[in-house]
């Protein structure tokens, strides 16, 4: 019974070491708020260290980096082994401005610690949210004692946040209802191809004309004898002149 009593308990402790080097040792946690409050409304509180304690929960902080129209850098004791490394950063719209806490703990090789940094966004976000709603009432009443009317403010949107709390919110809207598209007319019927007619069938050749009768030669005729020449009656010969002899 002891045996196996010690060997649950062995198991127990050898799980709870191993799951302490599984757990993360780099612990982010962040808050967001938007101010109805100018940023040098919201910077009369924030940039004093001095006055932390009056709207800030846990020790005041040792400031590293620091703007007015920016935000700050701070570092603070957890438990007096660990520290945070925060940042308020201050974005400005117009009156009003967005204000985003984020505290780092590193816990490193305190793999104890890194339990107590699982559970940090449950038990450190709180204080965070009651801080900044502190900070905005006071910043918010400075801004009425002024007379400065709000003017909304873009979200902004900061990936090292946890996600911040609800703020409250109109109706959504309904989405603009877009017109159905047009119907696509369909093209024209092409006509239909006319048949090919086949051509008309070859006339049969007439049947080849008999050659006609050759006719015998015709007897060649002798030509007709050639009558003997007429003879010619012989002249009688010219009288000679008379010689004149009386000379």
């Amino acid at each position: 019974m002891k045996m196996g009593l010690a060997l649950v308990v062995g198991v127990l402790v050898a799980a709870f070491a191993l799951a302490g080097f599984v757990l993360p040792k780099h612990v982010t946690v962040g808050r967001r708020i938007v101010i109805d409050a100018p940023s040098e409304l919201v910077w009369a509180d924030l940039g004093s260290p001095a006055t932390w304690a009056e709207w800030a929960e846990g020790p005041a902080p040792q400031v590293t980096e620091s703007d007015p129209h920016k935000g700050l850098k701070f570092k603070r004791d957890l438990d007096g082994t660990h520290q945070f490394e925060g940042r308020v950063q201050l974005t400005k719209d117009g009156t009003r401005t967005a204000v985003a806490w984020v505290d780092n703990i590193y816990f490193a090789h305190d793999y104890a610690g890194r339990y107590r940094g699982a559970a940090m966004n449950v038990t450190h976000g709180p204080s965070i949210e009651k801080s900044l709603l502190a900070l905005k009432t006071r910043a918010e009443d400075r801004a009425k004692a002024k007379h400065i009317v709000a003017v909304p403010a873009p979200q902004v949107h900061d990936p090292a946040l946890t996600p911040p709390p609800d703020e409250p919110k109109g109706p959504t809207p309904p989405a603009p209802v877009e017109p159905p598209p047009a119907p696509v007319e369909p093209p024209p019927a092409q006509p239909a191809p006319k048949p090919v007619e086949a051509p008309p069938p070859a006339p049969s050749p007439a049947p080849a004309a008999a050659p006609a009768p050759v006719e015998p030669p015709k007897p060649v005729e002798a030509p007709p004898p050639a009558e003997p020449p007429a003879e010619k009656p012989a002249e009688p010969p010219a009288e000679k002149p008379a010689e004149d002899t009386g000379s």
